[in-house]
């Protein structure tokens, strides 16, 4: 079964919206946190997404990927795993030294090292929209601005509904830290009170992001 990874320990109404989004468009899934997670039942074939906000140099709260892939590992993930798919924004993108390799290339490195032989690395090359029905879509190159106004603006739109989506999150994630069934019934009424952010969003994001597929990179 696919599985759709909390990154942070406290995920927000984006990461929420963005794990019932995924988890509708790659069903069977089940919704978990890293540090609860049970993922001995992934089998080859299987994707486990990770979700968190990102940057070329980290994922979520994880800076170093050498210790994500030592807990991938102690959270039981199999030796035969062959996908990981970082719904982290810009994973896969230019550090700025040329020293440096991204996040994603390095947790591929990372997980090697560890045995995982066949396993395959994707992450997005820029900033990821991956909330409601719009996919996994990454910000066209040089459009970050008016990506990030547009979400300004959807923000106030749909501001009621994420109110809601925050007191909600605030009320029942402690409760459902180990509760698969839980984080998606919580993951659900996130996605469904923050629409009209999402629904403003997908309208006048236009040609500031890629068609579906672009942007990312396997390693």
């Amino acid at each position: 079964m696919n599985q759709i990874v909390f990154l942070d320990p406290n995920p927000d109404w984006i990461q929420f919206a963005t794990a019932h989004s995924l988890a509708t468009a790659n069903a069977p899934a089940q919704i978990q946190m890293l540090d609860q997670a049970n993922l001995a039942g992934v089998v080859a074939g299987d994707t486990v997404y990770l979700i968190g906000h990102g940057s070329p140099m980290q994922a979520g709260v994880w800076t170093s990927s050498r210790k994500l892939a030592r807990r991938l590992e102690q959270r039981g993930l199999p030796k035969t795993a062959t996908a990981i798919r970082l719904a982290s924004c810009s994973t896969s993108g230019d550090t700025g030294h040329s020293h440096l390799a991204s996040f994603a290339y390095n947790l591929k490195q990372d997980l090697r090292v560890r045995g995982y032989a066949d396993l395959k690395v994707a992450g997005p090359t820029g900033p990821l929209i991956a909330g409601w029905n719009l996919g996994e879509r990454v910000v066209t190159p040089g459009q970050e601005g008016a990506a990030g106004l547009v979400q300004q603006n959807s923000v106030i739109v749909g501001q009621a509904g994420i109110n809601l989506a925050n007191v909600h999150i605030g009320a029942n994630l402690a409760g459902n830290v180990a509760n698969p069934v839980g984080l998606a019934a919580m993951a659900l009424y996130v996605a469904n009170q923050t629409n009209a952010f999402w629904v403003d969003f997908a309208a006048n994001m236009g040609p500031n992001i890629l068609g579906p597929g672009a942007g990312w990179m396997t390693h």
